[in-house]
């Protein structure tokens, strides 16, 4: 936002330098100015009373710069960051147009914005502004080289990593690393045995009450009663392919006890307990490798599966200790977005497989009627979560459809089939009819000595498997956009998730690790949203999240729980869970920059949507897009034979980041591509 006042004329471009004697940044004369130009009653755009502005301008000097000191909406309907402002007179149209041309020539260079941006002292300004002029030719052009090499490291909030550097003349740092001073202290090395531990436990006790307090909220009971379906049918899902692949030694009744169990002790006792818990593709991969490797030895299954669950428990805690967990900060938004999409995109095929195969195994009434309802449940649950930023009803009513639109739209769909389409019998969820005892102690002396020790090898490579998909899955659910306040605690959860492992074993209960698009989806669930105006346009974003314990706990406690009214989940029709597993994966997808890059190709070239990543180019922008395309391709080895391999996959992502990446694109370019 620019307001322009100029009492002389100016001849040439540079003269603008000249001109400029006070520059003032973060000063009260100035801001004074911006008040009265910033009028409470202004809704769209600022007021141009050039008589005021006159007078103002008239005891002050001849150009002034300020930046707001802080966000501020100024009676604005939106939310500014900290901008730069210019004020300037002109008594002549020629002056006028002399200095439009200056500031054009400024403004409209990316580099002078950001060192604009970060300047600290009214010299700092100075010197960008000089530098700017002098290598401008006559056409305003500063050469694209020259560009690249002044472009400051930025952190996310746009301040310099190397404070001052750029400013006195000195060369940026050209790693794009960071380093101790700008990571959180929730990843940072404590150098001492459990120090990281303890850290993670300063950081969330104080808030351990409060997340208690904050669960009772209507947003967290809606949450509660959706997740509960989007954990206990894939509970009962893996439950059957486990018992199948392991000769029934892990039955449904293991999976659903420890789903509920471990979900149950995690809402209670975790650092991070908007993390939800359940089994996944490589874990199956993983226990049926284990099967065959227990037969191959002639050991029994149930005793060498207890001691490599409790072989991971030790790892686990052995890793937590020496704060092995502060390297998934090296696995940057780069891998984030791979993992997240692989992960979201495995739900949306996965549910329409199974509408596909609802479809082509029934006659075409029933077929027709279970694609409606699956799309119907998308469609509905989508409208209603969006219905806070529509103009329908009242403030209070939109807000009840968004906290209660997925249930709303459960309710509503399954209503449809039972009472609309009763004609038509569509598939309902299979259940069990009967579960056994599944808390039945494994006897861990059924083994020798010598397998006691062999299994440690099985459970290293497990525990690499669980280490890096719980963190990886923290890692996307604390990113800043999520606007989480209250910490992490990789460390003391990396114990945790050990601990139901290794105890869970004891029992033949499958391994649960961090889902990602469930976890996803619950923080959504608990998310207040809205529409922000920035500099790229009206955007959807999160503005605040309940961070509580009563969703997960009720969540799991209700998964425990469905052994007494087990029967009565036969009458959930199966279309609705797909579309519910459809919604789920499309949902995970909003705010994903990799996500948003590939739909960016089809655009028309001059009706690319701007982003915080345009500046980097559209050549290295589809470039890095391609890249990686290339990555999650590899990483779809999680759907077949070779998921075992999934974990070496993902952290084979790190080293691509960190070495290969900086010799394919600029310093500048990777800050923007690759930074939350």
């Amino acid at each position: 936002y620019m307001g322009v006042l100029l009492n002389k004329d100016f001849e040439t471009s540079s003269a603008l330098v000249e001109a400029i004697t006070p520059v003032m940044f973060e000063g009260q004369d100035w801001l004074s100015i911006m008040e009265k130009l910033l009028r409470p009653e202004a809704t769209h755009c600022f007021p141009h009373d050039w008589q005021q502005i006159q007078a103002v301008a008239e005891q002050s000097p001849t150009i002034g710069i300020a930046r707001l000191l802080s966000r501020s909406s100024h009676g604005l309907s939106i939310d500014l960051r900290p901008i730069l402002v210019y004020v300037v007179v002109a008594t002549s149209e020629e002056g006028r147009r002399a200095l439009q041309r200056g500031l054009g020539l400024m403004m409209n260079n990316f580099p002078f914005r950001q060192l604009m941006k970060a300047a600290t002292t009214r010299e700092d300004a100075f010197t960008a502004i000089q530098e700017c002029v002098e290598k401008a030719d006559h056409t305003g052009y500063i050469p694209m080289q020259d560009q690249r090499s002044r472009i400051p490291t930025l952190q996310p909030d746009g301040h310099v990593l190397t404070e001052g550097a750029f400013f006195r003349g000195e060369a940026a740092k050209d790693s794009d690393e960071d380093s101790e001073d700008d990571i959180g202290d929730d990843l940072k090395f404590s150098h001492k045995f459990g120090g990281g531990i303890k850290r993670d436990l300063q950081r969330r006790l104080p808030h351990y009450l409060d997340d208690w307090k904050s669960g009772f909220h209507p947003k967290v009971f809606s949450a509660v009663l959706y997740l509960y379906f989007a954990c206990v049918t894939p509970a009962i899902a893996f439950g059957g392919l486990l018992d199948k692949e392991t000769a029934s030694k892990i039955s449904v009744a293991h999976m659903i006890a420890a789903a509920g169990c471990s979900g149950v002790m995690n809402a209670l006792f975790a650092g991070e307990p908007l993390i939800i818990l359940g089994g996944t593709g490589p874990i199956l991969i993983f226990t049926s490798v284990l099967f065959k490797l227990a037969g191959a030895f002639r050991l029994p299954f149930t005793t060498v599966y207890a001691w490599t669950g409790l072989w991971v428990m030790v790892f686990n805690t052995i890793l937590a200790c020496a704060d092995c967990a502060v390297l998934v900060r090296y696995a940057t938004r780069f891998t984030d977005e791979i993992f997240s999409t692989l992960i979201s995109v495995f739900y949306i095929i996965t549910a329409l497989q199974n509408l596909l195969a609802i479809y082509q195994n029934n006659n075409r009434d029933v077929g027709l009627m279970c694609l409606a309802l699956g799309f119907g449940m998308v469609y509905l649950a989508t409208l209603f979560k969006s219905m806070h930023a529509t103009h329908y009803f009242t403030p209070t009513l939109r807000s009840v459809f968004a906290d209660f639109g997925t249930l709303l739209a459960m309710v509503i769909i399954t209503a449809v089939d039972y009472l609309v389409l009763n004609d038509v019998e569509s598939p309902k969820l299979n259940v069990p009819d009967s579960l056994d005892n599944p808390f039945r102690l494994v006897n861990l002396l059924d083994i020798p000595v010598w397998a006691i020790l062999l299994c440690a090898a099985p459970a290293l490579f497990g525990a690499l498997l669980v280490f890096l998909d719980n963190n990886i899955t923290k890692r996307i659910i604390n990113k800043p956009e999520n606007k989480l306040h209250k910490g992490s605690a990789y460390h003391w959860d990396t114990i945790l998730f050990g601990v139901y492992i290794g105890v869970g074993s004891l029992f033949s209960f499958p391994w649960v690790v961090a889902a990602t698009v469930r976890s996803i989806n619950h923080l959504q669930a608990l998310a207040t949203l809205g529409i922000k105006e920035t500099k790229h346009g009206k955007v959807m974003c999160i503005l605040s999240v309940r961070e509580q314990r009563l969703s997960g706990f009720l969540t799991f406690l209700l998964v425990s729980l469905s052994f007494l009214f087990l029967p009565y989940l036969r009458y959930m029709p199966m279309p609705v869970l797909y579309g519910l597993f459809l919604f789920m994966g499309l949902s995970s997808l909003k705010g994903n920059q990799f996500v948003e890059r590939c739909c960016r190709v089809v655009y028309e070239r001059h009706h690319k949507p701007v982003a915080v990543y345009s500046s980097a180019r559209e050549k290295a922008i589809r470039k890095w897009t391609f890249i990686q395309l290339v990555c999650l391709a590899a990483l779809w080895v999680k759907s077949s034979p070779a998921a075992i391999l999934f974990p070496f996959v993902i952290a084979l992502f790190v080293p691509i980041r960190m070495f290969l990446l900086p010799k394919w694109f600029e310093p500048w370019q990777i800050k923007v591509l690759d930074t939350h």
